[in-house]
């Protein structure tokens, strides 16, 4: 089997251990590395009150994602209030650019429809806002004499970011809608073939009841005229054993090949009768 089949096939069986793995390797790769390598090159920051900020926004935006799929609603509130954290009091650009739209996408996905329209006019609402953060409070810088000076205050900056936010969210959310009926779409169609398989199987089912009792008839025919045949001949045979030992004769091979007639007739449609049950077994 492909090896990228045999992944997806796992994922799709193990969905719980898929995203804590990849909330893990998100946590590791976008808040530790970042934090240990970049640590040390950061503006200085007396307080330590951004990186303390970062630290607990991120790791609250990045580790929800691990029950994204069992807990979509749950996972989007710890990512709002991450974000929200971020944008009152972290620096200018976050993780919220990235795991927003992500959690607007989760919602889509895998929320119910009115959580997942909620969850993309908040995103909107957070583009536009995380404008105003960057129009009202710039970044700041630190200029080689050791000053920090915030950079020029300009609205086109604002509109750019709620633009650039607001079109990510769009994008994640339309993506995740398409997953979203995608699913739907294919759990119909499985429920679909499951009902026609169960109406096939009944149908089958039914058209061997009907040929039992149409076979059983045939069998009550035969059985009951082969009788009444060699009852008739029997009678026959034994008032004629004295006076006409001939007919006699002829009366007991008469009833000898009605009764081998009869038996030929009933191991053919008990033949019939096995070969129905077996179509139905199968």
């Amino acid at each position: 089997m492909n090896p990228l089949r045999r992944l997806d096939q796992w994922t799709r069986l193990h969905p719980v251990r898929t995203d804590v793995m990849a909330a893990a390797a998100l946590f590791t790769v976008l808040v530790a590395l970042p934090w240990i390598a970049l640590g040390p090159m950061v503006a200085p920051d007396p307080q330590g009150r951004q990186t303390a900020v970062s630290l607990l926004a991120g790791a609250g935006m990045v580790l929800p994602w691990a029950v994204r799929r069992v807990r979509p609603v749950a996972s989007a509130a710890v990512v709002t209030a991450a974000a929200v954290l971020h944008l009152l009091a972290g620096p200018e650009f976050s993780l919220s650019l990235l795991m927003v739209p992500l959690t607007v996408y989760n919602l889509a996905a895998n929320a119910p429809r009115s959580v997942s329209v909620a969850g993309l006019l908040l995103g909107l609402v957070g583009g536009v806002a995380n404008g105003v953060k960057v129009w009202l409070f710039p970044a700041q810088f630190v200029t080689p004499d050791g000053l920090t000076v915030r950079s020029p205050a300009e609205p086109l900056a604002m509109v750019i970011m709620a633009i650039g936010c607001g079109l990510m969210v769009l994008t994640a959310w339309a993506f995740g809608d398409v997953v979203r009926n995608r699913r739907l779409t294919v759990r119909a169609l499985e429920d679909r073939a499951h009902r026609l398989e169960v109406q096939s199987r009944q149908e089958r089912e039914l058209a061997a009841a009907d040929e039992r009792s149409h076979i059983a008839r045939e069998m009550h025919d035969i059985v009951a005229h082969s009788l009444q045949v060699i009852i008739s001949q029997a009678d026959g045979a034994r008032y004629a054993a004295a006076a006409k030992p001939a007919l006699a004769v002829t009366a007991l091979e008469t009833i000898g090949q009605t009764g081998r007639s009869a038996l030929a007739d009933m191991r053919q449609l008990l033949g019939v009768l096995r070969e129905t049950g077996e179509t139905v077994a199968g």
